[in-house]
């Protein structure tokens, strides 16, 4: 979708192959707004095909094997309440880069268990994925206090917690 900020990420992997990254990225999910094939022929306009492929909509064991085969989850969105990817991403221990929006500060603090950058800004999207590129060590590093965070903030459990809590001020009010 436009709005999860595909275009985005394509520039941004346009400029850091241009920077001369070596990296595979994968597109995952449903095409919406643009069909694969738009994709795949604007993939290849920017010369992006050797390093980059279109998976489409991945379910179930083969959504997990594709967050457990991650080094870094990006979401670029650009209008977004609470995206759970960015949890299910945590929760496989990677870094996540995304946007500046919705609750997405809240979920992921930023220069600890990810980056953050303004929505549509590709250069700053390109230079934060190029840092993380760059360092195993960061990766792994935001990668782990991310599942700190998803484990200490964001279980069913913790959730059910919440909620009760909630209630109890609630009625208790």
């Amino acid at each position: 979708m436009e709005s999860k900020g595909i275009l985005n990420l394509i520039d941004a992997l346009e400029i850091i192959q241009k920077q001369g990254y070596n990296f595979s990225a994968r597109l995952v999910g449903g095409p919406i707004d643009f069909t694969i094939e738009y994709l795949r022929n604007l993939l290849s306009e920017k010369n992006l095909t050797s390093c980059t492929t279109i998976t489409g909509p991945l379910y179930n064991d083969e959504k997990i094997a594709e967050l457990q085969n991650a080094d870094i989850f990006v979401l670029p969105t650009k209008n977004e309440a609470f995206p759970l990817v960015i949890l299910e991403a945590m929760q496989f221990g990677l870094p996540v880069v995304s946007t500046l929006e919705g609750g997405i500060p809240e979920m992921v603090i930023d220069n600890d268990t990810g980056l953050l950058v303004d929505p549509g800004d590709n250069m700053k999207l390109a230079g934060k994925i190029a840092i993380l590129l760059d360092n195993k060590n960061l990766r792994a590093e935001m990668g782990r206090k991310g599942l700190d965070r998803f484990t200490n903030n964001y279980t069913l459990d913790k959730f059910e917690t919440n909620m009760i809590n909630t209630f109890n001020k609630i009625l208790d009010y």
